[in-house]
């Protein structure tokens, strides 16, 4: 408990100084990175939280008075989400902003860096519904059969003769690399891999990496898995989001 109180002290003298506009800048990221850690997020998680945890401490700092993200309040919280609102951003948007806000100052107030959570009793904005695009299970063996059947083949081949050829010296930790080697595919590359192979096999609607996502936890619940583990293996910090997969599921047996 010591080692933790201290740990978040100092986490909250880095945040006093780089989101006041000081030289350390970039030590605000170590709060989005430890609580990362701390709730097991997926990359794409830390990553998109990042963003908008920034977004709203650039906010406090454009308004020039001493603000932090530890010390702001609800109204800096409604002013910020209202200037968003202002500047056209979709509803899905601020949904999502509000979302990483209430994730990161839950998880500072349950480690006693805060005393109040200033998200606590704010509303998510209602957004009209709408159920990720899947494919069936049909259309998924299509897509892997467009890879001439030799998945095995293929993944043997690449972990035995393309990759010690990309990662010539071995100082690579990323299991799939680029052309450069040491460092990893590219998102750009594989949603590229995943669209030619779906028009290869003749699927022609928006079939992207996000959508084997989907098809993965609809599939899964369709199939008899339990929601918390679906959420566990997406990586979502909140059940909420998973939960729209049994919409999904719903919506296909109707």
């Amino acid at each position: 408990a010591r080692e933790r109180e201290s740990g978040m002290r100092m986490l909250r003298e880095r945040e006093s100084v780089c989101v006041a506009g000081g030289k350390r800048k970039g030590e605000a990221a170590a709060m989005v990175a430890q609580m990362s850690l701390a709730l097991g997020l997926a990359e794409n998680s830390r990553l998109s939280y990042g963003r908008d945890i920034k977004s709203f401490g650039e906010f406090l700092v454009r308004r020039e008075e001493e603000r932090t993200l530890i010390n702001a309040t609800r109204k800096d919280v409604l002013e910020y989400l209202d200037e968003a609102k202002k500047s056209g951003l979709a509803a899905t948007t601020l949904s999502r902003r509000l979302m990483a806000l209430r994730t990161f100052y839950g998880w500072l107030a349950e480690e006693g860096a805060i005393k109040v959570n200033p998200t606590e009793t704010l509303e998510r904005p209602k957004l009209p519904k709408t159920l990720p695009k899947t494919l069936t299970e049909g259309q998924v063996e299509q897509l892997i059969s467009a890879f001439d059947g030799e998945t095995d083949a293929l993944a043997v081949d690449y972990l035995e003769q393309a990759r010690p050829k990309l990662d010539a010296d071995g100082s690579s930790d990323y299991l799939f690399v680029s052309q450069h080697g040491n460092h990893p595919l590219t998102r750009q590359t594989l949603w590229n891999i995943v669209e030619s192979a779906a028009r290869r096999c003749g699927l022609w609607g928006k079939v992207h990496p996000h959508t084997l996502r989907h098809c993965f936890a609809s599939h899964m619940l369709a199939h008899g898995a339990g929601i918390r583990p679906i959420q566990e293996m997406l990586g979502h910090s909140s059940i909420a989001t998973t939960q729209i997969y049994t919409h999904v599921d719903t919506a296909r047996i109707l």
